[in-house]
């Protein structure tokens, strides 16, 4: 379980390491404010359809940090609807 756990992590690492530099400074971001991100969109009043806009929006901007918590949210929203977040990629 552990190795297995090792080798996930490992992955992990190696594919943020593929990423563009500004992308991988909005995972660290994400992660160091781990809490914060949660309690920020854990109860987005957003829909789905104004987070899609929000998303491409900040794309276009290349704001990660705001596209990492959109992707939050999304996620959070689709716990709360039992639905799916693989669907709706980034």
């Amino acid at each position: 379980m552990e190795k297995e756990f090792n080798r996930d992590i490992d992955e992990m690492v190696e594919e943020i390491g593929k990423l563009p530099y500004k992308e991988q400074q909005a995972i660290g971001w994400l992660i160091n404010n781990f809490d914060l991100v949660e309690e920020i969109c854990k109860d987005s009043a957003l829909t789905m359809q104004e987070i899609e806009q929000h998303k491409k929006i900040a794309a276009e901007k290349e704001d990660y940090v705001t596209l990492a918590l959109l992707c939050a949210a999304e996620v959070y929203k689709n716990k709360r609807s039992g639905g799916s977040d693989s669907s709706n990629r980034a």
